[in-house]
C-alpha cells in the first residue's frame, strides 16, 4: 500500500505581453525597501565610530567655545578657572585649527598680564596679592597658553613652561 499521492500535472503558462508597470515596481518593491533598511542600519552603526559629519561637530564646538570665552570674563575665579579648563580642551580638539586657535589665546592674555613677576616667588605663588583662586586662574591660563602656542607652532617662554608646571 503506497501512503504518499503521485504528483499531480503542472501547467506552465508563458504570457507573451509585457508587464504593467505597476507589476514591475511591486516586483522591485521589497528589495528597494530591503536596501534601505539596510543603509540606515550602517549609518546608525557607523555613526557610534567617529563618521559623524565634521560640519555638525563644528557648529556644536563654537557654542561651547563661546560659553568658556565668557566664563573667563566672570568676577567668579572658580568660573574662569573652569572657562580656561574649557578653552584648553576646545584649543586640544580635532575640529579647532589655528584660527580658532588665535581667537582662544585671548582669553589667557589677562590672567597672566602681571603673572610674569610671579615666577620670582618660588615656593608660593603670591597669595598676599592676588590669593589662592585667583593663583589657580592664573596656572589654568599658563597651561592654555601652552595648548595654543603648541598649536600655532610658537615657542612658549620659559616663565609660562615655569608657571604652567605649578600643582594646582
Amino acid at each position: 500500500m503506497n501512503l504518499i499521492p503521485s504528483p499531480s500535472r503542472i501547467d506552465i503558462i508563458l504570457h507573451e505581453s509585457h508587464a504593467a508597470w505597476w507589476q514591475i515596481v511591486a516586483a522591485v518593491g521589497p528589495f528597494v525597501v530591503i536596501l534601505g533598511a539596510v543603509l540606515f542600519a550602517a549609518m546608525g552603526w557607523l555613526r557610534p565610530w567617529g563618521l559623524k559629519p565634521k560640519a555638525g561637530s563644528q557648529s556644536d564646538w563654537w557654542p561651547r567655545a563661546r560659553w568658556a570665552l565668557e566664563a573667563t570674563l566672570d568676577d567668579d575665579p572658580k568660573r574662569r578657572e573652569v572657562g580656561l579648563t574649557a578653552l584648553k580642551l576646545l584649543n586640544e580638539s580635532s575640529l579647532s585649527g589655528t584660527e580658532e586657535s588665535v581667537i582662544i589665546a585671548e582669553a589667557w592674555k589677562e590672567p597672566l598680564r602681571e603673572a610674569r613677576t610671579m615666577v620670582s616667588s618660588s615656593e608660593t605663588m603670591a597669595a598676599d596679592r592676588t590669593g589662592p583662586k585667583e593663583d589657580r586662574v592664573i596656572v589654568r591660563a599658563a597651561r592654555l597658553r601652552l595648548s595654543t602656542d603648541q598649536k600655532q607652532g610658537i615657542e612658549s617662554p620659559s616663565w609660562v613652561k615655569e608657571i604652567a608646571q605649578r600643582p594646582l
